[in-house]
């Protein structure tokens, strides 16, 4: 019985040896920024800060007992919104954190993942680098409340809203590649014909077949443009038959057509294209047609709003991402959640997954505004995404941020 100490005690203690580190998960958000100015090998996930060291690094940084975990292999980082992602893990894999569509795991050294075909724009994975920022918080900086912005803030009806959500979502499913959807997408030209707009289907193309885009046109006094957009399909486990898709993306939809309706009869200096495109959920295919098939070099920004409408524990924050060169743009907008919501605004620059990429990968500014909590959501993806799981107050406040940024955009042509 000694031996049999002995001997799983060095097992336990090769096992130790072997580990190729330990992270701590730190959840003051008071000492986030000291600990970054001291130590590199950090991650930052909102007020939340992954460290790879040992106690004796905790004990340097003046911690006190954070959570832990040790790991083996190497580390990397999954961006995902497809709920298909957890299929490319397995044995050799092991899940350390989750946040917000990144998820940290380590593997065996040789994961190949990597050199597969299955990543795409909505699951992509990549070895982990120190020390990086995933998201961060954001104070209010260079805008300044304008009541003008606030007197048409004041138009929105989110009565209208609700009758639009209530609209779409009496369509069983919005998947692109569907007579239903054909006919929403009719539907949806036909009320934005209604509100006073030029407007037209724009057919793209794509190995499923054909998609139809929707094109609401407001000119401007000049030609310079910016793009509000969301995504008409939806998705679930019963894509071709039963898929309401109220949060994803009906709130985003009808969040269009609500700056659409509210922007109608407002003299401004940017023109506005309103879009809602198809094909997101297979794989950003309208977006990408657009893309492809437009002329571009007009379009100053995209305002991007995708899932708006459902949170299970922070009702006071927004999340909103872009890549790098586009700082000034997300800054702009950030600075509009804080002023016109008096929320807090969480910023990535790590983009993926939803129909700004196209554009930022053009090296257009895009911003998209989504809900904090979506990966949390129990609904995401399936049938049951209809209108009891919808929070009206929570998406009133991204219409009110994507009108007060575009209006703030107009103001600096």
């Amino acid at each position: 019985m000694k031996k049999l100490s002995i001997l799983l005690l060095v097992f336990i203690f090769a096992l130790c040896s072997f580990a190729d580190g330990t992270l701590f998960l730190i959840k003051d958000s008071n000492k986030i920024n000291s600990i970054k100015e001291q130590y590199p090998l950090f991650l930052q996930f909102g007020n939340e800060l992954i460290i790879k060291g040992s106690k004796d690094t905790i004990k340097k940084l003046k911690i006190d007992n954070p959570p832990s975990k040790d790991f083996y292999g190497e580390l990397f980082i999954m961006k995902a919104r497809d709920p298909k992602a957890s299929d490319l893990l397995n044995e050799s894999t092991e899940v350390i954190y989750m946040y917000n569509g990144f998820v940290l795991f380590s593997a065996k050294e040789g994961y190949d993942v990597l050199t597969k075909d299955h990543q795409t724009d909505k699951i992509q994975i990549r070895k982990v680098e120190f020390p990086e920022v995933y998201s961060s918080f954001r104070e209010k900086n260079q805008v300044d409340f304008d009541q003008n912005i606030e007197d048409v803030l004041d138009t929105i009806d989110m009565e209208r809203v609700k009758a639009n959500l209530e609209r779409l979502v009496a369509y069983k499913t919005r998947y692109t590649f569907t007579d239903e959807y054909k006919q929403c997408a009719s539907d949806m030209k036909d009320l934005l014909t209604e509100i006073g707009y030029e407007t037209k289907i724009q057919e793209f193309t794509s190995w499923y077949g054909k998609g139809d885009n929707v094109i609401a046109f407001k000119q401007g006094k000049t030609d310079k443009k910016i793009l509000v957009v969301g995504h008409l399909d939806s998705t679930s486990e019963k894509a071709k038959t039963l898929a309401p898709g109220g949060d994803d993306n009906g709130s985003g939809s009808v969040g269009v057509i609500e700056l659409a309706y509210i922007l109608k009869d407002i003299d401004t200096n940017l023109s506005v294209e309103f879009i809602l495109f198809g094909g997101e959920e297979n794989g950003l295919l309208g977006s990408y047609g657009y893309a492809r098939d437009n002329e571009l070099e007009n379009i100053v920004g995209v305002l991007n709003m995708d899932m708006i409408a459902f949170y299970k524990n922070t009702p006071n924050t927004v999340y909103i991402e872009t890549y790098e060169f586009a700082r000034d743009f997300i800054y702009l907008v950030a600075d509009c959640v804080k002023l016109y919501n008096d929320i807090e605004t969480e910023i990535s620059f790590h983009a993926f997954g939803s129909d700004h990429l196209p554009f930022l990968k053009k090296n257009i500014p895009a911003v998209l505004t989504i809900e904090k909590e979506w990966d949390l959501n129990p609904h995401y993806h399936k049938t049951t995404d209809d209108l009891r799981h919808i929070s009206f107050d929570y998406m009133e406040k991204f219409i009110r941020m994507n009108t007060a940024a575009l209006l703030e955009m107009d103001k600096k042509l």
